[in-house]
């Protein structure tokens, strides 16, 4: 049941993975994971591929959109949901469609200020959710990976287990432990800045309106 949870198309794909991974030379041992894990096409460490996903640096040259102005501007509430469907789509599942890797939003909003709302969308690493903080693999063959990793633990630095991690756009690779050159906390938010995004100040002010009647 678990091996059908970590496979392709499976929402679950990455916490099933991590529990496989978890229990690979544990209790689960007699159920000869490995071969399991090969035959599913879900982990083959001498065939897998491994690919960069960096999240991007906020452009140096463009000013973020001020919270403040931000604030002062009227909201459009459907203008907001289909900016947020056709944006935030990327890392938010919005009414049952999209990827579900970043934090729900569905009543998010109900209980915060305006302000707090601009303020996630507009600095997004300004506050990260609990939970939500990401990780940095850099890779031996230069390669950039940043997302969620679901067995950074003191288990996975002692066993010759892969990293489980998912990345914008839901995707969840394995990362085989002699692959990675080093592995640190990221220091920013995983979620894309405005510009990256394409967000204008009304934009960010119509997907608030939207959010606060989101339920």
């Amino acid at each position: 049941a678990m091996l059908d949870l970590a496979s392709n198309g499976s929402p679950m794909k990455g916490e099933a993975t991590a529990w496989l991974m978890r229990n690979l030379a544990g209790e689960w041992a007699k159920h000869d994971l490995a071969q399991g894990l090969q035959e599913q096409g879900i982990y083959d460490p001498d065939t897998i591929k491994v690919a960069a996903s960096p999240v991007p640096e906020p452009p140096s040259d463009i000013e973020p959109p001020s919270v403040h102005a931000i604030l002062k501007l009227k909201g459009d509430p459907s203008k907001g949901q289909l900016t947020a469907t056709t944006r935030c789509i990327l890392c938010h599942q919005i009414d049952g469609k999209g990827v579900d890797y970043g934090p729900n939003l569905k009543g998010w909003a109900l209980t915060q200020e305006p302000e707090a709302i601009i303020r996630a969308i507009a600095e997004p690493s300004v506050g990260i959710a609990h939970g939500f903080g990401g990780t940095e693999l850099v890779l031996k063959d230069g390669g950039i990976i940043h997302g969620i990793a679901f067995n950074n633990s003191e288990l996975w630095m002692k066993d010759a287990l892969p990293l489980v991690i998912q990345s914008a756009g839901g995707l969840t690779q394995l990362v085989p432990k002699d692959r990675i050159e080093k592995k640190h906390p990221l220091k920013r938010s995983l979620m894309y800045d405005p510009a990256t995004l394409g967000l204008s100040a009304q934009d960010i002010a119509d997907i608030t309106a939207w959010l606060q009647g989101y339920r």
